[in-house]
């Protein structure tokens, strides 16, 4: 852990480039298969806005879709609950097993298993953290599905170097367009995710098995939504905050 530390520490990469390292670095320590970190926020009180994908590993080509559209599922909202309540009454960094959130039994009852099966996403370790600005950042560590649970040294492993890189959560966040985006549906919610990690229209015409004019017309109503006019601009907007303004007034 103190070597990772380290050799993060001291590269000269990008913070995006750094923040890969880390968790390239930490999942190789808990012997995890993928790692996904999110960004979320709350509308209201009561009112989460669904993730916004930020940066990913360890999927193949394919994967990252099904991914984003498990994430849409309505058994998550339950499967998650414990975690992002505990995370919002504490005010904490929280790091929770998938043990410790649903059973055996209530997994394998549930209508979104299947769905986990068939994109091979088995055991999770999620770490959360609220940061200054209202928002949530999440980061989800992922087992394939035959391939045993995250054990308790795993969580305090990552509860300890996570909780130690205040960058990691902090530094470059966008004023993310929190009430926009809990207006769109839940399929261009998918569009936006896959448009943010830069795949072209056909790239995602071809992964959710729509047509590219269906794409079009998805695109369109997302750019009208969040403000912005092209897809470099949108990118611009998540990292910058701003659609763009701050890149032009330097």
């Amino acid at each position: 852990m103190i070597r990772l530390l380290g050799d993060v520490a001291g590269t000269e990469n990008q913070i995006e480039a750094k923040r890969a390292m880390l968790l390239e670095g930490l999942r190789s320590l808990i012997d995890a298969d993928r790692w996904v970190w999110t960004l979320m926020g709350y509308v209201s009180e009561n009112t989460k806005v669904p993730h916004t994908l930020f940066l990913h590993g360890g999927f193949a080509e394919g994967e990252l879709t099904k991914y984003l559209e498990i994430q849409e599922h309505s058994d998550l909202k339950w499967m998650t609950e414990k975690f992002f309540t505990e995370l919002q009454e504490t005010e904490k960094n929280v790091t929770r097993l998938g043990q410790q959130l649903v059973t055996e039994e209530q997994l394998a009852g549930a209508d979104i298993y299947p769905h986990l099966v068939q994109a091979n996403l088995g055991p999770i370790a999620l770490f959360g953290r609220s940061t200054r600005n209202g928002q949530v950042s999440v980061i989800s560590f992922f087992r394939t599905v035959d391939r045993p649970l995250f054990s308790s040294r795993d969580a305090r492993i990552i509860h300890i170097i996570l909780s130690e890189v205040q960058w990691m959560h902090e530094n470059s966040w966008p004023n993310h367009p929190r009430e926009e985006i809990s207006r769109l549906s839940p399929r261009l919610r998918t569009v936006l995710c896959l448009m943010i990690q830069g795949a072209s229209r056909k790239t995602i015409a071809r992964e959710l098995s729509l047509s590219l004019h269906t794409v079009h017309g998805y695109i369109k109503h997302i750019y009208q939504a969040l403000g912005v006019h092209s897809q470099s601009e949108l990118i611009c907007r998540f990292i910058e905050g701003d659609g763009g303004d701050r890149v032009v007034a330097r």
